[in-house]
């Protein structure tokens, strides 16, 4: 017959065999041997137990999340949580300012793109009003004294700049250093004043009508201007250099 481990009373003829219990029941005394004994589990079931209830909670929550990314969800439960930290009025503010200081930036560059167009413009217009105003003045000037338009207005036209004086406007005639010339009167030299000078020069003066010279007839050294009395397109004349312009007037040439 075995014996039971827990029984409520000790079997006839083995009660030395067992040791009673606190709630009345009695106990099999067994010496542990060779790593077996008798132990009380009902700890240990219900750990088990517990373990196995937490087990197939955990699983259910598991399946619960799905395909979900334990990582991301730990990622945004923190993102959410800054979220709240966050102060509504403030990001607002905050917003707002961005807004504010994105469209000043915005209207600060249309203002620099637009103040940068009107410049160019200006310059422009400055630039065209400085041809003109010395073409006019140049062009009735070598007229009045009967001077080669085509022939003396590019050497004229490098020795003179427009300025601007209590919103009038006047060409000044400049040296080879770039410095305004005055008349013998001290005062500056006008256009007509050159031109005059460039009638009376040996140099230009066959490119005047009647002008009484016959001038040398020789180029300078280092300058070529073309055979004597040899006429030339004006793209030709355009593409001298100044000393070989000079060359072909001194020359008797002509343009075409």
């Amino acid at each position: 017959m075995a014996l039971a481990a827990i029984t409520a009373e000790a079997p006839k003829g083995f009660e030395e065999h067992y040791t009673k219990l606190d709630d009345g029941r009695f106990r099999l005394n067994v010496e542990a041997s060779d790593g077996y004994a008798l132990e009380d589990i009902s700890g240990l079931k219900s750990a088990l137990s517990k373990e196995r209830a937490n087990r197939e909670s955990l699983e259910r929550k598991v399946s619960d999340l799905g395909d979900l990314n334990p990582a991301e969800a730990r990622k945004a439960m923190q993102e959410l949580e800054e979220l709240r930290k966050l102060d509504p009025r403030a990001e607002a503010d905050k917003l707002a300012q961005a807004k504010i200081d994105a469209a000043t930036r915005k209207l600060g560059d249309q203002h620099t793109k637009a103040l940068s167009e009107y410049e160019q413009r200006i310059k422009s217009q400055a630039a065209h009003l400085d041809t003109i105003v010395r073409k006019q003045a140049i062009t009735a000037a070598l007229a009045e004294a009967k001077g080669s338009i085509e022939l003396l207005s590019p050497i004229i036209e490098q020795r003179t700049r427009m300025v601007e004086a209590d919103g009038k406007y006047r060409v000044e005639v400049l040296d080879t250093d770039g410095m305004p010339m005055l008349a013998n009167n001290g005062q500056p030299l006008t256009v007509s004043d050159y031109v005059a000078q460039l009638r009376q020069d040996e140099r230009f003066g066959r490119a005047f009508e009647s002008t009484g010279l016959s001038g040398t007839g020789k180029v300078p050294n280092g300058s070529s201007g073309g055979a004597a009395g040899a006429a030339i397109s004006r793209a030709q004349f355009e593409g001298l250099t100044p000393s070989a312009k000079v060359a072909h007037i001194q020359n008797g040439g002509k343009v075409t």
